[in-house]
């Protein structure tokens, strides 16, 4: 059976490595990484209240890491306005 990324792949017709999930857990980009495609982690350090941190450091190498979206948009040169 295809993973669900796969098919959406296929339906948008590129290959799986011409896709990137933008994630806050490593788990969810050990999936997309499993399938090819590219992974952004965003840490999210401020999520929580001080001393609770879900992901705070990546667990892999992923393509990108970000604190933030707003982080991720000027390492990826997106304008905001």
């Amino acid at each position: 059976m295809q993973h669900r990324s796969t098919i959406c792949a296929e339906n948008a017709s590129t290959a799986p490595h011409n896709m990137v999930l933008v994630a806050a857990h490593n788990s969810d980009l050990q999936a997309a990484h499993a399938c090819a495609h590219k992974t952004v982690l965003v840490c999210r350090p401020l999520e929580h209240c001080p001393g609770h941190r879900t992901n705070p450091t990546p667990e892999h190498d992923w393509d990108l890491v970000a604190d933030n979206l707003i982080e991720l948009a000027d390492v990826l040169s997106c304008p905001l306005r």
